[in-house]
């Protein structure tokens, strides 16, 4: 990690930190303590992908842009979602 930018690290960690927070809002939802936690987890997903394009954008862009596409398709989905319940 010494050669990578402040960015790249920063993005890191926040993917980190939305991994985590999924696997919280997974476990309150599996577990019935809160039945609302998908409509926080699915966009949660969307922006972990949108990390994960970010640290992939110089090693191979075509799973950047597939990251990016099914990010873009997530977030819309769970907007629909939540608009429709």
């Amino acid at each position: 990690m010494k050669n990578k930018s402040f960015v790249h690290i920063a993005v890191t960690v926040f993917s980190i930190l939305i991994s985590i927070s999924v696997i919280i809002f997974a476990t309150l939802q599996i577990s019935g303590a809160w039945d609302g936690a998908t409509n926080v987890l699915v966009p949660l997903l969307g922006l972990n992908l949108l990390c994960q394009a970010h640290t992939q954008w110089d090693k191979s862009r075509k799973i950047a842009y597939f990251s990016i596409a099914t990010a873009i398709f997530i977030l819309i989905c769970s907007v629909i979602v939540f608009f429709v319940k």
